[in-house]
């Protein structure tokens, strides 16, 4: 399998490049596993696994390689994993056998509630008083980054969100 030891995490990998689960202190963290959601003028696209390879670097980083594929789109992404359980995806979207135009492109990350009981907000240009706390309660949507109040020229887009609990991270 797929899999990445980190500090205190165990991850197992897709072919999104991203995590089919996280477990942490013999807990999954995850709902269900990450996807790539990508809406095209034909309506969603339907992605099949391609191939996936999984590389030790060194002790402290790991590299994966995957690819998804539509009918639409293809889908390569490219992961680092180091040893504290930061990673990074590099997406690379290609054409695909019958190519659409891509209207929307999301990752989800369905978290398990109990889970994720605190979050923290990064926002441009204000280092001292930024969202944090306990996640906002409701169900649905309950908070989206068009609250962020980030600014003209970042407007929705936050460089960093953090939703986690006190020992799990």
């Amino acid at each position: 399998a797929e899999t990445v030891e980190v500090v205190l995490r165990t991850l197992r990998m897709n072919s999104f490049g991203l995590w089919d689960s996280v477990v942490s202190q013999g807990e999954e963290l995850l709902a269900a596993p990450m996807t790539v959601v990508c809406e095209t003028d034909r309506g969603p696209a339907t992605w099949t696994a391609g191939p996936k390879s999984l590389q030790r670097v060194t002790p402290a980083l790991a590299r994966f390689a995957s690819s998804a594929e539509s009918p639409a789109v293809r889908l390569d992404a490219r992961s680092e994993i180091e040893v504290d359980g930061c990673m990074r995806t590099v997406f690379r979207l290609s054409p695909g056998r019958t190519p659409a135009t891509v209207a929307g492109l999301r990752v989800r990350i369905p978290l398990k509630d109990r889970a994720v009981t605190l979050w923290h907000v990064l926002q441009s240009g204000n280092i001292r008083f930024n969202a944090t706390g306990a996640v906002p309660a409701g169900s649905g949507r309950v908070w989206d980054s068009s609250r962020s109040g980030n600014g003209a020229m970042l407007g929705t887009f936050l460089p960093y969100i953090w939703l986690g609990g006190p020992e799990r991270g």
